[in-house]
């Protein structure tokens, strides 16, 4: 699919022991993360009642749910749109994580009562199978980041973090054309590690450019200005 496609038939899909507006928000969700659902696609509420089973009220309960979490923005006459991040944006989330996460290893990595949290989230990442699916590995990869930033124990500031929880997931998934599960876990491995020395300065400087990491290639597959 392109940057300004349309969801038709996608065959049938099994939804699980949830709600069902729930349990479209968890497959919808899986599958933009996934990238199956690219940037600039449409959803169309005829194809998608058909394709889960459901009726158009549960699709649209899920609908609103998703543009509330910031997966679907809402386009007039046009329907539901899963966002185009522009470079200009993605500058601005890592901008703004940045800021927080930059502060929270600061703290971090004076609190060695913390670092066996932040040891049990690299763990599960590192534990995915290798063909994980790469919505799977954005989950644990930003699990590792809400670790880091609730350990410092200050819910302002991990509400702060929330706020960009979405645009951070959107902001990975054009990574899954370059990156490996076995790349990112590394990475955070390699994080933690500097961590664990108890150098704030060094932490800090480490997750700098830990947030680098394959910011050039993603910013090279986005508009300058989302359309």
């Amino acid at each position: 699919m392109g940057a300004d496609t349309t969801v038709t038939h996608r065959g049938q899909v099994t939804l699980g022991r949830v709600s069902t507006s729930e349990a479209i928000v968890r497959e919808v969700t899986r599958e933009i993360l996934d990238g199956r659902l690219p940037a600039g696609t449409f959803l169309r509420e005829v194809n998608l009642a058909e394709t889960f089973g459901v009726s158009r009220q549960s699709l649209r309960a899920a609908f609103a749910r998703l543009a509330h979490l910031g997966l679907l923005r809402h386009e007039a006459h046009r329907g539901m749109r899963v966002p185009v991040m522009s470079k200009r944006e993605l500058r601005d989330v890592y901008y703004v994580r940045a800021l927080i996460e930059s502060e929270a290893i600061c703290r971090v990595s004076r609190c060695p009562e913390v670092w066996p949290s932040i040891e049990r989230a690299v763990a599960a990442l590192e534990a995915l199978p290798r063909n994980a699916e790469w919505s799977d590995i954005v989950e644990a990869d930003l699990a590792i980041h809400r670790v880091i930033v609730g350990a410092v124990g200050s819910p302002r500031l991990l509400r702060a973090y929330e706020m960009i929880d979405v645009e951070s997931r959107l902001a990975i998934v054009p990574a899954r054309l370059n990156q490996t599960k076995r790349m990112v876990a590394g990475e955070h491995r390699e994080l933690l590690q500097v961590i664990q020395r108890g150098d704030p300065e060094a932490s800090v400087a480490r997750f700098r450019e830990h947030l680098l990491f394959g910011t050039e290639e993603i910013l090279a597959r986005l508009p300058d200005e989302a359309p």
